[in-house]
Formats: C-alpha cells, sequence, structure tokens
C-alpha cells in the first residue's frame, strides 16, 4: 500500500519479529538473503494491521509463502 505510514515484514526469516520496511520510490523493501530449496511463510503488518501479501497467490494459514529456487 502506497499510502501506508509504516509497513513491517514478519516471517521465518525474521523469528516473526516484525521488522521495518523502507519506502523507496514508492514501494516499500527489505533485503533478506534466503537459502534455495526451501519455502518461506511470511505476513505484513501494515499500519498496525496484520495482512498476507496481496500480490502473493501463494498462500496458507493467512501467510504468503515465497519459494527460493
Amino acid at each position: 500500500n502506497p499510502h501506508a505510514k509504516k509497513v513491517a515484514i514478519e516471517g521465518s526469516f525474521t523469528k516473526w519479529k516484525s521488522t521495518k520496511m523502507a519506502k523507496h520510490e514508492g514501494k516499500w523493501e527489505y533485503e533478506v538473503f534466503l537459502l534455495p530449496g526451501a519455502s518461506y511463510p511470511y505476513r505484513f503488518v501494515v499500519d498496525g494491521k496484520i495482512i498476507s501479501d496481496p500480490d502473493n497467490p501463494v498462500k496458507k494459514w493467512g501467510k504468503s509463502y515465497l519459494k527460493v529456487e
């Protein structure tokens, strides 16, 4: 959401701790190194509300999943 004031990401790669994302050219970003051959669950916290990734169709149990090949 480009109009959000604060966005954080939570996932297996952050040990489910909210980690602030940076806004760059109107888009929220977070950089992390992930090992290939695994799927990583994650979700966003947008202005205090937990949401799954609206741009990622791969979802399970309210979380989005990123597969790294």
